[in-house]
């Protein structure tokens, strides 16, 4: 297990045993702040189109340092901040992204992802895109993702 699945592990255990923490991912429809995001390198323009305000159904927003169990991995949610990254054209600039701790259990198997609005990750047998990201200096933030259709 990476040193950011365990720590974001250690930290659930703790907000859990505190009650500042829920084991289940949380629904919203609220717009996407953002209102759509460039194709990231490498990935299809249903990147693009799953971050628009017209796709924002059956979203999951994903609280930062929790972990959630998503297409039978476990998935922790950590470090929203700004990161050097491309946009489509291969420009770098500080953009929102947070990273995600994908464990297997069946497996042992873990795997860090940076993702940023637009991007699509495999968990799994599914694909998610990432729609939101909402950065709070004072608290945590939120990762929201849109489970797409095989």
């Amino acid at each position: 297990m990476s040193y950011m699945s365990r720590l974001i592990a250690g930290v659930l255990t703790v907000a859990m045993a505190h009650g500042l923490a829920c084991s289940e991912p949380t629904t919203h429809t609220r717009a996407n702040k953002s209102g759509g995001a460039k194709t990231p390198p490498g990935k299809s323009s249903e990147a693009f189109r799953c971050g628009e305000k017209p796709m924002m159904k059956d979203v999951l927003r994903l609280r930062e340092t929790t972990q959630h169990q998503l297409s039978e991995h476990y998935v922790g949610i950590g470090n929203i901040l700004r990161r050097e990254l491309p946009d489509s054209n291969g420009v770098l600039a500080r953009r929102l992204s947070a990273e995600l701790a994908i464990y297997n259990d069946s497996t042992k198997e873990d795997r860090d992802e940076i993702v940023m609005v637009g991007t699509i990750v495999s968990i799994g047998a599914d694909r998610y895109c990432v729609v939101d990201l909402e950065e709070d200096p004072n608290s945590r933030g939120w990762v929201s993702l849109r489970k797409l259709a095989p």
